[in-house]
């Protein structure tokens, strides 16, 4: 509302989440449906999802740019076909996968691929990246890697230093 008021010459917002209102799962795990609650923000990490953006976008860059329309049209072609070939190995490595479970030491970030994909991707805490890490979260996330027999738990590189673990990393595997 403050862009479309204060700059509606200079900036142009796109709804990139309509039409795919059906698919957004609610911050706590459920489908919203399209209704007014909060949704889990990592839609654009879905394949599916995220052609659907991707073609919406293609759009209103037309819209505002006809004279590029190929162009865009083009792009969001090639990327489609790019995120339909990571869609097709999602389904094949999850297929053929031994577990139907894993953990990841970070926020409960990727949902979206649990959903697509049919697996359960434990985490210590939800979807914000600043929640705290509580000591049942942590029991809960030590069984689910003791009861799997899981040796190799997921993490973001991006929480540790270069050729480091995450202390939730050694904190799971410590004991």
């Amino acid at each position: 509302e403050t862009l479309d008021r204060d700059l509606p010459l200079v900036v142009a917002v796109v709804d990139l989440l309509s039409g795919v209102e059906s698919m957004l799962l609610s911050a706590g795990g459920e489908h919203d449906g399209g209704d007014d609650t909060f949704h889990d923000p990592h839609s654009w990490l879905d394949p599916v999802i995220v052609q659907e953006m991707v073609d919406h976008l293609a759009e209103a860059l037309s819209d505002l740019d006809p004279d590029n329309t190929e162009s865009y049209e083009a792009n969001a072609a090639d990327y489609s076909d790019r995120v339909a070939s990571v869609h097709q190995e999602f389904e094949e490595s999850v297929g053929g996968a031994n577990l139907d479970a894993a953990v990841l030491a970070g926020h409960d970030s990727f949902r979206y691929l649990e959903h697509r994909y049919d697996f359960e991707l434990r985490t210590p805490t939800g979807v914000s990246p600043n929640a705290e890490v509580s000591q049942r979260d942590l029991q809960g996330l030590i069984e689910t890697v003791d009861d799997n027999g899981i040796d190799t738990v997921l993490y973001d590189p991006f929480e540790a230093p270069a050729d480091e673990y995450p202390q939730m990393v050694e904190t799971l595997f410590e004991n």
